[in-house]
């Protein structure tokens, strides 16, 4: 089901997100630069699974409401996976 594949794809990319965090200040690399982006980007992550899960609760999870939320979803990834190729970019250069 629709519902069941955003949610789950919501949820890893928080894990994701809290997992690269993590990795970035164990290793002394998380700036307040990636405190921002970071930010950023759970907090639209934040938004679409309240949306969603306002959306199912109500029965109008179909349609239109599912297109948009895939097209929002694949963007903050898209957005995310961004983020970290920059991020990992300016590290290599120094």
């Amino acid at each position: 089901m629709a519902d069941r594949e955003l949610s789950k794809e919501l949820a890893d990319l928080g894990a994701r997100i809290e997992a690269r965090i993590a990795d970035m200040k164990q290793s002394g690399e998380f700036r307040d630069v990636h405190a921002a982006a970071f930010a950023d980007v759970e907090a639209r992550r934040t938004n679409l699974e309240a949306r969603m899960e306002s959306l199912v609760a109500t029965g109008n999870l179909a349609g239109a409401a599912a297109l948009e939320l895939r097209r929002d979803v694949d963007a903050l990834v898209d957005g995310f996976e961004a983020a970290l190729f920059g991020i990992d970019a300016q590290a290599r250069r120094g």
